[in-house]
């Protein structure tokens, strides 16, 4: 049976409120479209690394660098409601990061999509071989 890590559980559950409070609370200009993708908690539950990417601005490094800028001074109100939510005793501190992950993976899939159809890997053509003759 797999055990998970208090601060796993905790993690998940301040991923889900954020993202309702960015949502629904944040007035700041700058904090839309957003997803928060993953948050990455200490053991002790004092500091957490919040993961976030811009829904539809994948590769603007300017949405990027606005977006942080309106997290990080989000990031007191977004600590405070968040600790008051989950009911914790003391509120990790948030460091908001953007995520590489899904950029990435855009690249990937559009880089296999630029290669040829009728390129076969070397296993099959051999396989193919074989089966005629």
């Amino acid at each position: 049976m797999t055990e998970y890590r208090r601060a796993d559980r905790v993690a998940r559950s301040l991923q889900d409120e954020l993202s309702g409070l960015i949502r629904r609370e944040v007035r700041d200009p700058r904090v839309h479209d957003v997803t928060i993708t993953r948050v990455d908690l200490t053991s002790d539950l004092r500091e957490a690394t919040v993961w976030f990417t811009p829904l539809g601005g994948i590769g603007d490094d300017a949405r990027v660098k606005e977006l942080q800028a309106g997290l990080r001074k989000a990031a007191s109100f977004l600590q405070g409601r968040a600790g008051r939510a989950l009911r914790l005793r003391n509120t990790p501190r948030l460091t908001f990061r953007y995520d590489t992950g899904v950029e990435n993976l855009v690249h990937i899939h559009e880089l296999l999509h630029e290669m040829p159809k009728d390129a076969a890997p070397a296993d099959e053509a051999t396989e193919d071989g074989d089966a005629d003759g």
